[in-house]
C-alpha cells in the first residue's frame, strides 16, 4: 500500500524511521519510483534510478543492527513543489558516532511528497569541536 506524504517533513520523518528500523519496504515508500532519483552515501559514488538507490539500502540493511540516529535540521527551503533539507545526522552512540552532513531533496507529485535525492558526506572533525590537528602539551 502506497503512502501519500502530505509534506516534505512527513516524508523526511518516514525516511529516518525506515533507516532506524532497517525497514526496506518503508524506505521504498519514501523514494520516488523513477529514473530521476539519486543517492550518494558517505564515501560512495552516485547511484541513479530507483532500483539502484533501493538496492543500495538493501545492502546497507542486510545483516546490520538498527542504528541510533539523531537529526538536526540545519536549513529548509521549499517552493514550487521542491523542498531541500540540509541536515546533520549523528549515527551511533557514545565514542562511535559518525557525523554526516546530508542534503535531502523532496518533490511533490500526484502521490504526495517523495525523496528524489540524498547526498551524505562525513563532516569534518573541526565542525564538531574536535580538531584534526594534533594537540601539543
Amino acid at each position: 500500500m502506497d503512502i501519500d506524504f502530505e509534506s516534505p517533513d512527513e516524508a523526511e520523518l518516514a525516511y529516518y524511521k525506515a533507516f532506524r528500523n532497517l525497514n526496506l519496504e518503508a524506505m521504498r515508500q519514501v523514494w520516488l519510483d523513477g529514473h530521476e532519483v539519486y543517492c550518494i552515501h558517505p564515501g560512495g559514488g552516485m547511484l541513479s534510478g530507483f532500483q539502484q538507490v533501493v538496492g543500495s539500502w538493501a545492502r546497507i540493511f542486510d545483516g546490520a543492527q538498527a542504528p541510533e540516529i539523531t537529526i538536526s535540521i540545519l536549513s529548509r527551503l521549499k517552493g514550487d513543489g521542491i523542498a531541500i533539507h540540509l541536515v546533520e545526522e549523528q549515527i551511533g552512540k557514545d565514542e562511535s558516532v559518525a557525523v554526516v552532513l546530508a542534503t535531502n531533496v523532496y518533490r511533490k507529485g500526484a502521490r504526495g511528497w517523495r525523496m528524489v535525492s540524498h547526498h551524505g558526506g562525513l563532516a569534518p572533525l573541526e565542525a564538531h569541536g574536535q580538531s584534526q590537528q594534533p594537540s601539543v602539551h
